[in-house]
């Protein structure tokens, strides 16, 4: 058995990888961090806009606020 071993690991053939190991583990962090920081940059812009959305509801329907677009639950 253990000559066996022995002749598969001596014809083992060793490829040539097209980057350093660690660069495999690398590219996808940094890419993961990229995206990461977009995200980050698109937290609260729903917020940042709140005066522009009231007027544009206010030139459009007439009225402002969060009652103007929602009929109140029948039985309530």
């Amino acid at each position: 058995m253990t000559f066996a071993i022995a002749l598969l690991a001596a014809e083992e053939e060793h490829v040539a990888l097209a980057m350093p190991i660690w660069a495999y583990g690398t590219i996808p962090l940094v890419l993961f961090g990229v995206l990461a920081f977009v995200l980050w940059n698109y937290r609260n812009v729903a917020h940042r806009h709140v005066i522009k959305a009231e007027a544009y509801a206010a030139t459009h329907t007439g009225t402002t606020g969060p009652d103007h677009s929602i009929p109140p639950y029948p039985g309530h």
